[in-house]
């Protein structure tokens, strides 16, 4: 299914159900509302799914990786070759996502939608649309076929694991400068300077914090320089500041509300790259439980609102 025919399908929650879920709630023998958060998630995820018969039992974590052209500016710790190691360790079970995911009884995808070199794992889904972006600071990550194919990704994996019976995604990323282009994009769309929104990331030295931050304000003012049109149609953003990983996530949620399955977001990358899609216009978040995650950038873009998202946890 393409991305157009996909938003033309795409409805709301269901009110009525999540409403039936809140009365259902409320005949129970317990203070009123006395669940607090877990009683209001419950009604949503009624909602979203469309029964009051919430079953979340088969639970997936689909995870992007990509890798990001900026790199070259100096702005991470390590090389692009960590990315292709971590995916190869994602298929194997061997991270610290995966032990998590034991945990939840969820089982891990890791999706290489654009890693730079030649990765191999039986779990690894291959759906490379690129080997990695282009320098954000020199010209557009990607092109705009690039740009739709990557969101058509993340539709596509959606129906693929709701026919494989799965009823719970939670989304997520994996690229060495991944929280570059999430800075550069949650700056443009925040109206924030560089500073306020782009941090160390996993661990950068004083040095590289300050090539970040150029970079970021680099590429801010190397699309703006070319009027590339930060406010136009969906897709804008992702297409000269984001990366392949950055594109699927929002369709992915998306396509929840088509396929009444729940999607998850979380980390510093997931109001960004939900914002920029234009989620906010779509279905002001209401297809999302959030999670706000320590991480640079993440605070001021759930402080600020992006996507109208709330975060539902705080780690």
């Amino acid at each position: 299914m393409t991305l157009e025919e996909t938003l033309r399908r795409i409805v709301p929650a269901d009110r009525s159900i999540e409403e039936e879920a809140w009365r259902r709630w409320d005949s129970i023998a317990k203070p009123l509302r006395g669940l607090g958060l877990l009683e209001e998630a419950i009604a949503r995820i009624a909602g979203m799914t469309r029964t009051v018969e919430v079953d979340l039992s088969r639970r997936a974590v689909a995870v992007f990786c990509a890798d990001n052209g900026v790199v070259e500016e100096g702005v991470t710790q390590t090389g692009q070759e960590v990315t292709a190691v971590v995916t190869e360790n994602l298929s194997k079970g061997d991270t610290s996502v995966c032990k998590m995911a034991r945990v939840a009884h969820a089982d891990v995808f890791p999706v290489d939608i654009g890693v730079k070199c030649a990765v191999t794992g039986e779990n690894i889904l291959p759906r490379k649309v690129a080997h990695g972006t282009r320098n954000m600071t020199k010209g557009p990550a990607m092109t705009r076929e690039e740009t739709v194919k990557a969101l058509e990704v993340g539709i596509e994996l959606m129906q693929d694991l709701k026919q494989q019976g799965y009823r719970i995604v939670a989304t997520g990323e994996m690229g060495i400068g991944n929280t570059t282009t999430s800075s550069a994009v949650a700056s443009v769309l925040l109206g924030l300077p560089p500073e306020e929104v782009t941090g160390r990331g996993a661990g950068l030295s004083s040095e590289g914090l300050a090539r970040k931050r150029l970079a970021v304000r680099r590429a801010i003012g190397w699309g703006m320089s070319r009027r590339c049109g930060y406010a136009d149609a969906r897709g804008d953003r992702r297409l000269h500041l984001g990366g392949g990983r950055f594109a699927c996530r929002p369709h992915v949620s998306c396509s929840g509300g088509l396929y009444a399955c729940l999607p998850c977001i979380r980390g510093a990358g997931g109001p960004p790259a939900f914002a920029g899609a234009g989620v906010k216009t779509l279905l002001n978040g209401e297809y999302d439980l959030g999670r706000r995650h320590r991480c640079s950038g993440s605070p001021a873009a759930f402080g600020h609102g992006l996507c109208g998202i709330r975060h539902d946890a705080d780690v």
